[in-house]
């Protein structure tokens, strides 16, 4: 019997989260959606021709949607490749007297850790949060960690793909290559534990936008080290970064369990977003009542 009420009650989860998911969806390429159909009517000669009641346009909406559905596929892979190919796999073969292999795992890992302090996908002030978390007043811990996992799985895939594609034509020893993608995203989840965890004790701001000393400073090192070190042929070995990287993803699976029972979700979210209902208006340049009308679903 309590078995019975356990899986009716995980079932009721993960059917709640995977409507936050598709929420979280909708809520983005409506979004987009009125955020095009605002900027046309801003044309001298469009907005004429296209009245206020596109917003509610059925067929305009299913149109654009569609648009913003490949658009959420597509960057969800265009932007790995990019960072993968333009900012290691190119510059890994500019370094003479250096294996390309060798300089590019090691600028892969070091600008993996800068990632996870200035890219962490949980503390991201977004206008997707603003909009969820502040005006539909949605539950901000679910909507928190279904899409942090969601942007995870995309980083992951990325990672599986493009660097196992690439990280073979430099080099790059298959064990490495198969390690890179559960390194990556345990670099994310132990960077974001330890965000909470300093929240919890000093009270300490996680918003990675924010302007931190030592997030800067070490954000400076860390890239002046990936991409200096190799130009002076100085390299880290490849068994000293594999260590680090299983490491790293022990320390992720570790860090998972803080991610999930953290309860002061909304508390944060609120001194991030704090700013954001002044600055995402005013960046627009459009009212709350646009605000509001963008962020509507249709049924």
């Amino acid at each position: 019997m309590r078995d019975r009420h356990n899986i009716k009650k995980q079932t009721q989860r993960q059917n709640s989260m995977a409507k936050t998911l598709r929420i979280s969806f909708e809520l983005r390429n409506a979004y987009n959606v009125n955020s095009v159909i605002y900027a046309l009517k801003q044309i001298f000669l469009i907005k004429k021709i296209i009245p206020e009641s596109a917003y509610g346009m059925g067929n305009l909406k299913v149109l654009f949607n569609i648009l913003a559905l490949f658009k959420e596929i597509t960057g969800a892979f265009i932007g790995k490749l990019f960072y993968i190919a333009v900012m290691i796999f190119m510059v890994s073969g500019l370094y003479k007297g250096v294996e390309q292999s060798d300089a590019y795992i090691h600028i892969l890992f070091l600008l993996t850790f800068v990632g996870a302090m200035i890219n962490t996908y949980l503390f991201n002030p977004s206008r997707d949060k603003y909009y969820a978390i502040v005006l539909l007043r949605m539950n901000a811990k679910e909507y928190a960690i279904v899409n942090y996992g969601y942007e995870l799985i995309k980083v992951f895939v990325g990672f599986m793909l493009f660097g196992c594609i690439l990280g073979g034509i430099s080099g790059v020893p298959a064990y490495v290559n198969i390690i890179i993608p559960f390194f990556v995203v345990g670099a994310k989840l132990t960077s974001s534990a330890a965000g909470l965890y300093r929240y919890e004790k000093w009270q300490y701001d996680p918003n990675e936008n924010s302007a931190d000393k030592i997030k800067v400073i070490s954000t400076l090192l860390l890239l002046l080290a990936a991409y200096g070190l190799p130009a002076l042929k100085i390299i880290i070995p490849v068994q000293v970064s594999a260590v680090i990287m299983i490491v790293m993803i022990f320390t992720g699976i570790l860090s998972i369990r803080k991610i999930l029972t953290f309860d002061h979700y909304r508390t944060v979210y609120g001194k991030m977003l704090k700013e954001a209902d002044v600055q995402i208006e005013k960046a627009d340049n459009v009212k709350l009542e646009e605000s509001r009308k963008a962020i509507q679903i249709d049924d």
